[in-house]
């Protein structure tokens, strides 16, 4: 379970602007009869552990000389009932905070009490806390929803069954950049991989600021209190006896899941989507209100109109008899794409360059040329399928920039490898709108439309896989050629691509050249750009190597030597849908000696799959797959002479359901054994009434790839 761990706790705040500091005075283990509770409900007590309570406070003081600051603060009473929950929490992490105005008697700002089941209580020191990498740290204490931070890690020694662990901490942060004040979205779920009894959000605002929020999925409404601070609004919400969450897997928590959103915004903030009244509650807008906000506060930024430039004098000059527009379409997408990436191949004193274009950007650079070669444009918004739909959103940076070129959807250009009939497994069935850029403040029209959702022919995922074994029968080579399209494609290009040469066959498919061809030097300098070209494009031929064999060991831990891998084709371009890449190494651990027989485990090749544990086959929430697709493995093993191969009635399987399907079939001819697998993922969203389906194909998936073949002699 990935929860949102930031928050607020119990304290007092006064502002003495002549100080222009906050002073805090405040007691986080203050008495509260929510965090007197010891006991646990009869229907949890199998639960691994049990949230007692939990309490949050945030407090956005007047914008005048603070800076954009937010104090939080947060404390959690949970109940440690078995021995996986005292061996998790016996490594605590929490974020490690920067200098702060905010007076702590704390170390870090933060108190861990461990409180034994006879009574005694504890107080756990963080002297000697390490650092930690948000990578490292389990899903329970990250912040995940808001950019990523430094963590400590600090031990609680003698942590049993039985024990209560109470904790808080405290901090401020600054919001405040060359724009203005800038606040980030709050997201709160309320439901974790532990029950709760009680949980409260606080939020107190001063009453210039305006104020956003949305409960989504059964969370209660924010209820507005009394206030105990002139010019302090104070909104809170309270929610009690609190299953856990049954299964995370293939879980969009803020879709599924009960949760809130909240969003502070300051006044002459032009970049926000908010309420008219400061203080008051902004819940869901009109659409049509929506849409005009939205449209009055795109800015176009005329930064890219020398880029727009380039790509129109490339067409103009390779392509000038062109006039169909769908051509015209894919030859400015094309060469967009080739000049916003150029710095990749030809930037050979730093390799790190990556000049990207934001969606908002690529629209605008779409809008300029598509103007001039009269092809019929539209600029679309939408949202990620993760967060929220369209007409939720609070910020502009929720939102999704794309097009419509020629009326076709033409989504954001995102790497070297992006292609005009691209499709993101993000975006897929999302709601979108039309944005008339021309009306600004105007009515707009209020039609929503949907994204299309791929099937599973459309995703290809094919591993052909030739096998051998040396002489000594103690190594196993491998001939394995992937192919990659659609989705598929996508994500597979970012493992195979980085380092791949790409532009002059760019150069040499659409016409164009290097933007080092068209400067001029002296011949000293000329040589040098030509040193400097070669000797790059060597190092880049050695990382393509590098990468190959650490996308290699994903799929084989036994890796032993890559001998070969070659791009058989880019899959870049409309006409070119298919990623192929071939490999050609060695791998030792596949092959085991039992007797005068061999086993091989021939059902891993198809790659790791996963494995359900019985508490994940008991789930209470819909199912999000990334995407439709099909996997496919076809393996041609050459049996070695003297040897027959046994075992292969296990090879064969055939579970076929609305949801997906496993299938696979294993046959013998001559002195080879051929295999054919394919998995299915029949949809990218399924609701939890198929989720006993959705087992069944999983689960043969990973028997399949547990089996073994015998080798035995003859």
């Amino acid at each position: 379970m990935k929860i949102k761990f930031l928050i607020v706790l119990g304290i007092l705040w006064a502002f003495t602007s002549s100080a222009k500091k906050y002073q805090t005075d405040y007691e986080v283990f203050a008495a509260d009869p929510a965090f007197n509770v010891s006991e646990v409900p009869e229907k949890w007590k199998n639960e691994s552990a049990v949230i007692l309570a939990k309490k949050t406070y945030q407090y956005y003081p007047e914008s005048k000389n603070t800076q954009g600051l937010k104090i939080e603060s947060v404390r959690y009473r949970i109940k440690i009932q078995d021995k996986a929950a005292a061996d998790f929490f016996a490594s605590f992490y929490y974020r490690q905070f920067n200098g702060s105005e905010v007076k702590s008697k704390w170390e870090d700002s933060i108190r861990i009490v461990l409180i034994k089941h006879d009574g005694k209580e504890t107080t756990i020191s963080t002297e000697n806390a390490l650092e930690a990498e948000a990578k490292d740290v389990p899903d329970f204490f990250l912040s995940k929803y808001e950019s990523a931070r430094k963590y400590r890690k600090v031990a609680i020694p003698g942590i049993e069954p039985g024990d209560i662990l109470d904790f808080a901490y405290l901090n401020n942060q600054y919001y405040f950049n060359y724009w203005g004040i800038n606040y980030p979205i709050v997201y709160e779920l309320l439901q974790y991989e532990y029950p709760v009894i009680y949980q409260q959000f606080n939020f107190k605002i001063h009453d210039e600021k305006f104020v956003n929020a949305i409960s989504m999925n059964g969370a209660p409404s924010l209820t507005k209190m009394e206030s105990d601070e002139k010019h302090m609004v104070w909104y809170q919400i309270t929610d009690k006896n609190r299953d856990a969450e049954k299964g995370t897997r293939w879980l969009y928590e803020l879709r599924d899941l009960p949760a809130f959103k909240f969003l502070v915004v300051v006044p002459g903030d032009k970049f926000e989507i908010h309420s008219d009244k400061p203080g008051e509650v902004m819940d869901r807008l009109p659409l049509s209100v929506l849409k005009k906000k939205i449209a009055s506060r795109i800015q176009w930024s005329v930064s890219y109109y020398l880029i727009a430039r380039e790509v129109n004098d490339r067409i103009r000059e390779f392509h000038k008899d062109v006039t169909d527009k769908n051509e015209l379409s894919k030859l400015i997408y094309y060469y967009t794409r080739q000049t916003l990436y150029a710095d990749l191949q030809y930037d050979y004193r730093n390799t790190d360059s990556n000049k990207r274009s934001t969606d908002q950007s690529f629209c605008s650079i779409m809008k300029n040329l598509c103007e001039k070669y009269d092809i019929p444009f539209e600029v679309e918004l939408t949202t990620t399928r993760g967060y929220c739909e369209i007409r939720d959103v609070f910020k502009l940076d929720e939102l999704i920039f794309f097009v419509k070129m020629n009326n076709q959807i033409v989504l954001p250009l995102v790497s070297p490898w992006s292609k005009p009939d691209d499709r993101l497994s993000a975006l897929e069935g999302m709601e979108y709108i039309s944005i008339d850029l021309d009306k600004k403040d105007k009515d707009q029209d209020t039609t929503i439309h949907v994204l299309p959702v791929t099937t599973a022919k459309d995703n290809l995922f094919k591993f052909d896989l030739g096998v051998k074994f040396n002489p000594e029968m103690d190594m196993t080579n491998i001939d394995r050629t992937g192919t990659a399209r659609g989705i598929a494609r996508s994500g597979f290009s970012s493992e195979v691509l980085l380092h791949y040469l790409w532009s002059e066959s760019d150069n040499s498919t659409f016409g164009g050249h290097s933007p080092e061809a068209k400067r001029s030097y002296a011949a000293t300098a000329k040589a040098e750009k030509a040193r400097q070209k070669d000797e790059w494009e060597n190092s880049q031929r050695k990382a393509f190597l590098e990468q190959a064999k650490d996308r290699l060991k994903e799929d084989f831990a036994d890796l032993d030597s890559l001998y070969e891998s070659v791009i058989v084709k880019d899959g870049r371009g409309v006409d070119n849908p298919d990623l192929i890449v071939r490999d050609k190494f060695t791998v030792n651990n596949h092959l085991k000696k039992v007797g005068q027989n061999y086993s091989f485990d021939l059902g891993s090749l198809i790659g790791e799959q996963v494995d359900l544990s019985e508490k994940e086959k008991e789930r209470t929430n819909n199912i999000w797959f990334a995407y439709a697709r099909t996997l496919e493995t076809n393996i041609v093993l050459t049996i070695p002479e003297g040897y027959t191969v046994k075992g292969i009635e296990s090879l064969n399987m055939n579970v076929d359901n609305s949801t997906g399907s496993f299938t696979s079939k294993a046959t013998v001819n001559g002195n080879e054994l051929s295999v054919h697998v394919a998995k299915i993922y029949k949809g990218n969203y399924f609701p939890v009434s198929d989720w006993s389906k959705v087992v069944d194909f999983v689960d043969a998936a990973y028997k399949f790839s547990q089996a073994k073949v015998i080798l035995a002699k003859k």
